[in-house]
């Protein structure tokens, strides 16, 4: 029987509603002592709506603190269940404002996940890596960066993983090079609008970002020129400024699509 990390959530969240520390705690002890992980099958429950308001936020530092030894228990557990339970505490707790600093004493405990066996455990690593608040620390940054050049990883976790460092808005431009560098690497992997986009969104401004975006303006798939002009919505005038020709000729393209051509004309009207 499959265990899903939205269960897990899920019951999690129910006792965080609470907001008792000890309820959370006796959870999590059961859950690392059973040896039936059955109950914590709940069939087609979803991620429950809402969760990011659950009672972890309201725990104080010290309290939340208390919780994390349990989870590194439950991702060290050789049983898949009770690695996804954990996982579901964690992931609760990356969404509480102080969670970079609550998690940087697991980070390279967390990073040995990164590789291994499950899928479902490597993109989970990834996502508590890169999105703890009020932003990811240079350390956990540093293994993603590592982990763009790990063969086993699927289409998502490479996205997730690219997605992760350039939310970072890193300054330098080898850590740019080395994104764009694995994605390009992974071409069936399709990902190159989903990167183009996320270099708009985070705007970043470095000659190869510009480069890359601009490659989608003047190639034959629509789907980058879209996702080019998109981000070019999102950068400053004097990056955009490079773009104006290409901008203009797909908006008087008559072979282009209405909806490209609005958007082309949308962004060269942009102050």
């Amino acid at each position: 029987m499959k265990v899903t990390f939205g269960v897990c959530l899920f019951l999690a969240a129910g006792l965080c509603r609470a907001a008792d520390l000890r309820q959370i705690q006796e959870f999590y002890r059961t859950v690392l002592q059973s040896e039936d992980d059955s109950r914590l099958l709940v069939p087609g429950t979803p991620f429950p709506p809402g969760v990011e308001d659950d009672g972890i936020k309201a725990l104080s530092a010290q309290d939340a603190e208390t919780l994390l030894p349990l989870a590194q228990k439950c991702w060290q557990s050789p049983r898949a269940g009770v690695v996804r339970a954990g996982f579901g505490l964690l992931i609760m707790v990356s969404l509480r404002p102080d969670s970079t600093k609550l998690l940087d004493p697991y980070v390279d405990d967390l990073a040995k996940l990164l590789t291994a066996p499950e899928q479902g455990v490597r993109g989970s690593t990834v996502y508590i890596l890169g999105a703890t608040l009020p932003k990811a620390s240079p350390r956990a940054l540093a293994y993603l960066v590592a982990h763009l050049s790990y063969k086993n990883s699927s289409s998502e976790e490479l996205r997730m993983t690219a997605a992760a460092i350039l939310a970072s808005r890193p300054s330098a431009a080898g850590t740019v090079h080395l994104v764009l560098t694995a994605v390009e690497q992974r071409p069936e992997f399709k990902l190159k609008a989903d990167v183009i986009l996320a270099l708009g969104l985070y705007r970043i401004t470095s000659e190869e970002a510009l480069e890359y975006i601009g490659s989608g303006l003047t190639g034959q798939d629509r789907t980058l020129r879209q996702a080019s002009i998109g981000a070019l919505e999102q950068l400053p005038k004097e990056a955009r400024g490079r773009f104006i020709p290409d901008l203009q000729r797909i908006a008087g393209d008559p072979d282009e699509t209405p909806a490209v051509r609005s958007s082309a004309e949308s962004v060269l009207t942009m102050r």
